[in-house]
């Protein structure tokens, strides 16, 4: 059985994913690994970890 590692965000991290949400509340792959470039608070969490933080966040 494979055990899953649980994410925390920071409140940074947080922040700026919800900011993103308020303009793109179903964003793309694309735009998922966009924000992991462009967002250097996101580079270290993997763009599924980002998914699921959108999929939970709705």
């Amino acid at each position: 059985m494979d055990a899953r590692k649980c994410v925390r965000f920071s409140p940074e991290q947080v922040e700026a994913l919800e900011r993103v949400y308020d303009e793109f509340p179903k964003p793309s792959s694309l735009r998922r690994q966009q924000l992991i470039r462009d967002c250097t608070i996101l580079a270290n969490i993997k763009p599924k970890q980002i998914k699921f933080w959108f999929q939970n966040h709705r």
